[in-house]
């Protein structure tokens, strides 16, 4: 999980880490106990990506309050280094949860639920590391989206289908002089008379 938060800090995200790896390792506990949380409650990632894409969120998203319980349990006294809150780290810290998603359905939710709102999203800086993260999670989608009917390919039905056997067909023959008169009566009077020279 730290790849993508020490790319957002490259991208101008402030985790005020200076120098100190611990702290990193309290940003990740916290965003892996989110993605345990958000892997529980699949319905959950839909509020939790939107959250994090949004730079406006508010502070009382509950996608952002979950976000800041799971720092707090991880780093209790962060709000000594942050005076206020710090909504782009939560931000940050709900889109590294969603990108450890764990089950398919999981993933599926978050690109398709990113996909539809990345377009309207104002991410300046950080657009880079949050479009990597969601393009690898649209490769793992669509990846077995693609993969699915190559499986059902492999599998062989064998279809029986019984037909009656058919009767042999013995039409009534048509004499020639009554299928004359009906294509004289059908032409009319005016061909007749080539008709007849046939």
């Amino acid at each position: 999980m730290s790849s993508f938060l020490m790319e957002m800090s490259g991208a101008g995200l402030e985790l005020k880490l200076q120098g100190d790896d611990s702290r990193l390792g309290k940003y990740e506990a916290a965003a892996k106990g989110l993605a345990t949380r958000l892997n529980k409650k699949p319905a959950a990632l839909v509020g939790a990506v939107l959250a994090g894409l949004d730079p406006d969120a508010p502070a009382e998203d509950a996608a952002l309050v979950l976000a800041r319980e799971e720092l707090l349990k991880s780093w209790p006294s962060v709000v000594t280094i942050f005076p206020d809150a710090p909504l782009n780290i939560y931000r940050a810290l709900l889109l590294d949860a969603c990108g450890a998603a764990t089950s398919d359905e999981a993933a599926a939710i978050v690109w398709l639920t990113a996909a539809d709102t990345l377009p309207m999203c104002r991410l300046g800086s950080h657009e880079a590391p949050i479009a990597k993260l969601l393009m690898g999670l649209a490769e793992r989608v669509e990846g077995k989206a693609v993969g699915a009917p190559a499986a059902l390919a492999l599998a062989k039905v064998e279809v029986k289908v019984g037909v009656e056997a058919l009767k042999p067909f013995r039409g009534d023959g048509v004499g020639r002089e009554a299928l004359a008169r009906r294509v004289e009566a059908a032409v009319g009077p005016q061909q007749n008379e080539q008709l007849r020279t046939l």
